[in-house]
């Protein structure tokens, strides 16, 4: 599986300077917001001060479901999902 994830950067970062929600469509003083519930609704919080590099297999497609969701989108289509 092929993720898009900067090896070096932190969740927060990755979302926010990546400027996945201002290109979305976010408002700028909804951004951190947003991204806050994004990372908590992937269960987040506690690898948000360390580098991505790190992250688990699991936790890479986290944050690849989180930077998707930023924007609150009508459909998200995810691939072999399990369940």
């Amino acid at each position: 599986m092929y993720t898009c994830i900067y090896i070096y950067i932190y969740v927060h970062i990755h979302i926010m300077q990546v400027l996945l929600a201002e290109i979305r469509g976010v408002p700028k003083h909804l951004v951190q917001r947003v991204v806050e519930r994004a990372v908590n609704d992937m269960s987040l919080s506690e690898k948000a001060g360390t580098v991505s590099k790190s992250y688990s297999g699991g936790n890479k497609r986290k944050l690849s479901v989180a930077m998707s969701i930023v924007a609150n989108p009508k459909v998200t289509f995810l691939d072999e999902v399990d369940i």
